[in-house]
């Protein structure tokens, strides 16, 4: 009897204590499974923003190589035009058709008076500064065909050269702005494809963060990624706002360019065509051939305005890193 009264109450503890582990087991399972849920709901927010994130950082780095290629095309074209009008200058100054000849010839019939009247005056510091101003231009000259010198048929075969050269240029220069065109309409509706995912992505994070019944750490995720999104949406706006600002400015440096070989063409074709060019295409030529200095400024220009948007791009590799911490705390 006393070894039956101690089983009773030894069976009913073994009883509750299976019950409450049971329970506890129960109220476990639920709990995770409503853990889990915003989990969930979180891991895939950041796999889609991971996903935009790497393909953003692919389309960066496309843009930093194309931004090399591209400034590097054009310090190229630079030299390109400012040789070929050093060369261009050098060989019209023989060509120019006989209006100056009669400068000339009263200078000729002047020149025994001026001789006369300048013997006593004549330093010898004077003779030798222009030789030295000269060296340079001396040595040039010397690369240059002197065209006045060759037989007509070498005339025209050099002047035809020439026109070869720039013709050649003027086309490079024209299938490059039409590549400019093709890049500024893909950059403009690709930047305006990532605006429109930031800006639903931003809409829609917004819109859970305005509702009560969320967790504190999905309201704590949910700020952080939209004071993110709105640092992306700035980012890419000011994006499009240099890439046109350099879009305009290398289309108009183009442009110049073309219009300089554009008049050197010229005034080799009349060279070929009557053997010599008019003092007012000439002149013309002179006006459109700017000095070493305001093509090196243009090199400055073009190089500036890529380091300025370089930096940008470099900002925009750095915003664009996959959030590891925050994937970190959800896992």
């Amino acid at each position: 009897m006393f070894l039956e009264a101690l089983e009773v109450p030894s069976f009913k503890v073994m009883w509750t204590s299976a019950f409450l582990v049971a329970s506890l087991a129960v109220l476990s399972g639920a709990t995770r499974s409503l853990r889990s849920k915003p989990h969930r709901e979180t891991l895939l927010a950041t796999s889609e923003m991971q996903s935009e994130q790497l393909s953003t950082r692919a389309g960066i780095t496309e843009k930093m190589a194309h931004l090399e290629s591209q400034t590097n095309q054009l310090v190229s074209f630079i030299s390109q035009v400012q040789d070929g009008l050093d060369t261009a200058l050098l060989q019209f100054e023989s060509l120019v058709e006989p209006k100056a000849n009669a400068t000339k010839v009263n200078v000729t019939k002047a020149a025994p008076v001026a001789a006369k009247k300048d013997v006593k005056v004549a330093p010898a510091a004077n003779t030798s500064k222009p030789k030295l101003a000269n060296v340079t231009k001396a040595a040039k000259v010397a690369q240059v065909t002197n065209l006045k010198k060759l037989n007509p048929d070498d005339f025209k075969k050099a002047v035809k050269e020439e026109q070869d050269v720039l013709a050649n240029l003027f086309k490079h220069l024209k299938v490059n702005i039409a590549s400019f065109n093709k890049q500024e309409t893909h950059d403009k509706d690709k930047t305006a494809d990532i605006r429109k995912k930031l800006e639903a992505r931003l809409k829609r994070d917004k819109d859970q963060l305005a509702m009560k019944n969320i967790s504190d750490f999905e309201r704590e995720r949910l700020t952080n990624a939209t004071r993110m999104e709105q640092h992306e949406l700035e980012y890419w706006t000011r994006d499009r706002d240099l890439q046109h600002h350099m879009f305009h400015s290398n289309l108009k440096m183009t442009h110049g360019l073309m219009s300089r070989v554009k008049t050197v063409m010229e005034a080799y074709k009349e060279a070929f065509n009557k053997g010599h060019i008019s003092p007012d295409l000439m002149k013309k030529v002179h006006s459109m051939s700017p000095s070493k200095a305001a093509f090196l400024q243009m090199r400055k220009d073009l190089k500036e305005r890529a380091h300025t948007y370089k930096v940008h791009l470099r900002l925009g590799m750095s915003i664009a890193h996959p959030p590891r911490r925050e994937v970190g705390s959800i896992i």
